[in-house]
């Protein structure tokens, strides 16, 4: 399926990792749940069934002859490597030396090349991941902690029986003894909304976590969720709702996120409802769809980050690589704390697209969303950087506007009035650091048509002669380590620029509408 390229999928990851196929032993290790024993609550989430995650699991065997039957059986013929993964209940739940025996009682074989448990972020100490960290000398080991989701309330209607803070402590914790944290959130949980669900992916992000595994919330049989369901106090999610919100987690979460699954596999002998559950199929092909239709810039973040991993290898400095959508507003102030610290002194805001059509017709949210990044995102980074600079009296900003901002831009209206924007800000606080006598310097880059992905993403065609974007933005750097302010790369777009200073604004517009006309 195509969708499984589009995102950091868990088979490739560790086929990269280990150089070939591998498969996970699935492991009952006859742990409990402090949330179902009276230390932290009882009767577990309401979501889980007495068998906890693992319904399918054999636990009338012990650990040990699980594994054997394992590789006795025809699905170990399938891979030569192998994880051994502690599944059901709360895998760190138990002394260190009954973990140990455990934990020791899986790795009988040497084609074991990982060791994966599942626990809760209140039974990681720093005992437990000492002894975890043990294993990291000879097996690649891996902590899943559940969140289910960010927020506090619904934490207490699921009778989790943990904090959002200690889900953070546990993965601090982790990450202090450089262990790999997989997280598990819950799509469609009783009263959460999609804020609920957007404030868990910004979560997540803002964390320092490995990997993630969607679930949805599914009602089975004997649980709290299915009384809730018989009385309607609960609706699970419809389908297409299901899919839209996974498509939103895979297009919001970090491309350095390795996703280990997309939707949890309820029990079919139990499952009550939605029953769409019960088909893989509808919701693979579904998600597939869904991210084909949705991906306005033509390139997931995945893609994004392997290009910039590329350039990153060709540049003979150091590179910090951070993949953010700047129409989020939160991830203007997430790379700007990320980079607040560090000592930069030149910012070129280059963020932007276009979409062309008639402004009757062309969409909405699309406009919305570049009028976030055209605008919105140069703004705030230019107000930070500006401070930034101004407190240390030295830097330089290089906006990048375009051609678009010397005039009105018919059929592609939207767009040339974000650039107008940029250069008349541009221009402003230039004279106001020049009155200053200040030692911070601004530039705007006003280049014409340049062969890059713009007309891909606006969906439109020029039909003149455009720059390489290798020669613009050499040009660029030049002109702006000389002082320049307005930098026009190429003879043509210099010849419009004095031409808009004395020809009367409607020609110019009728002027630029016959050249939209031939876009196509």
């Amino acid at each position: 399926m195509e969708n499984l390229k589009r995102y950091n999928r868990l088979t490739e990851y560790l086929k990269n990792k280990f150089g070939e196929r591998t498969l996970k032993i699935c492991i009952d290790g006859g742990f409990t749940c402090p949330n179902r024993d009276g230390t932290a609550g009882i009767g577990g989430c309401i979501f889980c069934s007495e068998h906890g995650s693992g319904d399918h699991l054999n636990s009338s065997k012990n650990i040990q002859a699980q594994v054997e039957s394992y590789f006795s059986s025809y699905r170990s013929k399938r891979a030569n490597k192998f994880i051994a993964y502690f599944q059901n209940f709360t895998n760190t739940y138990d002394t260190i030396a009954n973990l140990k025996l455990k934990y020791d009682s899986a790795l009988i074989d040497d084609r074991i090349v990982a060791l994966a448990v599942a626990t809760r972020p209140d039974c990681i100490t720093e005992e437990v991941v000492k002894l975890l960290k043990s294993y990291s000398e000879k097996y690649y080991v891996w902590v899943e902690l559940g969140l289910q989701t960010a927020n506090d309330q619904t934490g207490m209607l699921i009778n989790r029986g943990y904090s959002s803070k200690q889900f953070s402590d546990a993965v601090a914790l982790l990450n202090k003894y450089k262990i790999d944290v997989v997280t598990h959130i819950m799509v469609g949980l009783p009263g959460e909304t999609n804020d609920d669900l957007h404030n868990t992916v910004k979560f997540i992000n803002n964390h320092n976590i490995q990997g993630l595994k969607i679930h949805s919330t599914y009602v089975i049989q004997n649980t709290k969720l299915a009384q809730m369901y018989y009385d309607g106090k609960y609706t699970p999610l419809e389908l297409d709702d299901y899919l839209n919100s996974v498509v939103y987690i895979l297009t919001h979460i970090s491309p350095n996120i390795v996703i280990h699954r997309i939707s949890g596999d309820a029990p079919k002998d139990l499952l009550i409802a939605p029953e769409w559950n019960a088909h893989k199929k509808w919701i693979m092909n579904g998600i597939d769809k869904k991210l084909k239709e949705i991906d306005i810039l033509k390139i997931t973040p995945l893609e994004a980050l392997n290009i910039l991993d590329e350039l990153k290898k060709k540049v003979k400095t150091n590179v910090l690589v951070i993949p953010l959508d700047l129409s989020e507003e939160d991830n203007l102030e997430t790379l700007w704390n990320a980079v607040k610290d560090e000592d930069i002194d030149i910012l070129v805001n280059n963020a932007g697209f276009g979409l062309f059509g008639e402004f009757d017709k062309t969409d909405l949210d699309t406009e919305f969303k570049m009028i976030d990044v055209n605008i919105k995102a140069v703004h705030f980074l230019t107000k930070k950087f500006l401070i930034k600079f101004k407190e240390k009296n030295s830097g330089h900003i290089l906006n990048v506007a375009s051609s678009a901002g010397f005039m009105a831009g018919p059929k592609l209206s939207t767009y040339y009035a974000t650039k107008n924007y940029v250069l008349r800000l541009t221009e402003a606080i230039y004279e106001e650091l020049k009155v200053d006598k200040s030692n911070v310097k601004i530039s705007c880059l006003c280049p014409g048509p340049v062969d890059t992905e713009f007309n891909k993403v606006a969906h439109g065609e020029f039909h003149t002669s455009s720059l390489s974007s290798e020669y613009v933005a050499q040009y660029a750097v030049n002109e702006m380590l000389k002082g320049k302010f307005y930098i026009v790369p190429g003879a043509q777009i210099k010849c419009l620029r004095f031409i808009a200073k004395i020809v009367p604004n409607n020609i110019i517009a009728k002027f630029a509408y016959k050249v939209q006309e031939r876009k196509r």
